[in-house]
C-alpha cells in the first residue's frame, strides 16, 4: 500500500531522526532542511504517526515532540509492520498474473495452490486490486458463490482445460467490488485535468472505475474522474502519465503524489 512504501522510505527514517533532536521545539524552517522535506510531505509523516497515537504537535512557526521516546518506539514498529507485509512470491506474481489474466479471458478453471499448502478450484471473473492488494474475484465452484484471494498468498497457479460460464454477470461482479471497496475504506474519488488526452492511457490495468465521468472545461481540457482503488499500483500508473495530466482533487492525493515522485527520483 501507499503507506508501506511511504514508511519504508530513506525520507521517513531522516524524518524520525531528526525528529529525535527536538528536546521541546524547532522552527519548521530548520527542521525542513535538515530532513529535506517539504512542509507538505512532513505533516504527511506526522499524520501517520499521530494516527498510530503519537503525540507530536506543531504550529506556524514550530514543531514540538513532549515524548520522543513514546513516538521512536511508535516509529519503529510501523516500520517493522511494513516490513512483515512485503512479500516475495516463489511462483512470481508477475507469472501468476498472466496465468490468471488468461484464464479470465479464456474462461478456463484454475487451480490455486496457497502458501499455507490449501488448494481450491476457482472460476476467475475479475483482476482487480481490493484492499491495496492485487486480488483474484471468482466463483468458488463448491459453493458458487463470489469470494476474493490477494496474489500475494498465492503459492502456485494452475490453468486447467476446463471451461466454463458463470452464473455471475459484469454487473454483479461490479456490486461485489463496490460492497467490498464500503467495508475497506480505500476508495477515493480522483479528478484529473488531462492535458494530452490523446496520449494518455485512462484506462489503469486492473483497476475498477466506479462512477467514471469525463467532461471538458471551458478551455478545452478533458476532466476525467473516477471511484478508484489506493494503492501503489495507483501511484504508478499517476507517476507514468505525470506530465500529461494534473491532480485536481483529492487535496491530500496531490500532496502523498508529490511525496511518492520524490521517493521515486531519489530511489
Amino acid at each position: 500500500m501507499i503507506k508501506k512504501r511511504l514508511i519504508l522510505s530513506g525520507q521517513f527514517l531522516k524524518f524520525v531522526e531528526v525528529l529525535e533532536s527536538v528536546e521541546v521545539q524547532m522552527p519548521w524552517d530548520k527542521f525542513l532542511e535538515a530532513t529535506e522535506l517539504t512542509l507538505e510531505n512532513a505533516k504527511v509523516f506526522i499524520q501517520m504517526l499521530n494516527q498510530e497515537g503519537a503525540k507530536i504537535k506543531f504550529d506556524d512557526q514550530n514543531i514540538y515532540s513532549s515524548s520522543f521516546k513514546f513516538e521512536i518506539h511508535i516509529a519503529i514498529n510501523l516500520i517493522k509492520k511494513s516490513e512483515s507485509c512485503s512479500y516475495h512470491n516463489e511462483f512470481g506474481i508477475e507469472k501468476i498474473t498472466n496465468r490468471i489474466d488468461r484464464s479470465i479471458l479464456e474462461k478456463r478453471k484454475i487451480q490455486i495452490e496457497f502458501k499455507n499448502q490449501n488448494k481450491i478450484e476457482l472460476h476467475p471473473l475479475r483482476l482487480v486490486y481490493i484492499d491495496g492488494e492485487l486480488s483474484v474475484i471468482g466463483e468458488c465452484l463448491q459453493e458458487r458463490i463470489l469470494n476474493y484471494f490477494p496474489l500475494k498468498d498465492f503459492l502456485s497457479v494452475t490453468l486447467t482445460d476446463q471451461f466454463f460460464n458463470s452464473e455471475h454477470s459484469p454487473i454483479v461482479v461490479n456490486e461485489f467490488i463496490q460492497s467490498l471497496r464500503v467495508v475497506n475504506g480505500q476508495e477515493e474519488r480522483i479528478i484529473l485535468k488531462v492535458y494530452a488526452q490523446d496520449q494518455v492511457n485512462l484506462l489503469p490495468e486492473h483497476h475498477y472505475l466506479g462512477n467514471p465521468f469525463v467532461t471538458s472545461n471551458g478551455e478545452g481540457d478533458l476532466i476525467w474522474a473516477a471511484d478508484l482503488e489506493l494503492c501503489d499500483d495507483l501511484f504508478n500508473w499517476l507517476f507514468s502519465i505525470k506530465d500529461k495530466v494534473e491532480i485536481l482533487d483529492p487535496g491530500h492525493i496531490r500532496k502523498e503524489f508529490s511525496l511518492y515522485c520524490q521517493n521515486k527520483k531519489a530511489s
